[in-house]
């Protein structure tokens, strides 16, 4: 998966699944990567590969979270059909304590 376990003893996968907003509908074939950020330090951006579960696509990717707090992760997915790509952006509180 994505090259391989990492052997960075502070990665984290960040995996998403992709529904359609009108039907529900897994959406399977889109195109995404995530930035992730401890707040107000340099983003990591990678791409998200997919990744088969229980015969269903899921995207995914290995970021180092070294240090607890809260982190700023933002989500892009476009659709091959769309002109641009959807954006989410959350906080994760990331503690190891």
């Amino acid at each position: 998966m994505h090259d391989g376990t990492p052997v960075g003893r502070y990665d984290q996968h960040v995996f998403i699944a992709v529904f359609d907003a009108e039907t529900g509908e897994r959406i399977e074939d889109a195109t995404a990567e995530a930035g992730v950020a401890p707040l107000g330090l340099a983003r990591v951006t990678r791409p998200l590969e997919p990744m088969v579960i229980a015969e269903t696509i899921t995207y995914g990717n290995f970021f180092p979270l070294r240090n607890d707090g809260v982190y700023e992760i933002t989500v892009m997915v476009t659709r091959s059909d769309a002109a641009r790509p959807t954006v989410i952006e959350f906080a994760y509180d990331h503690r190891t304590r």
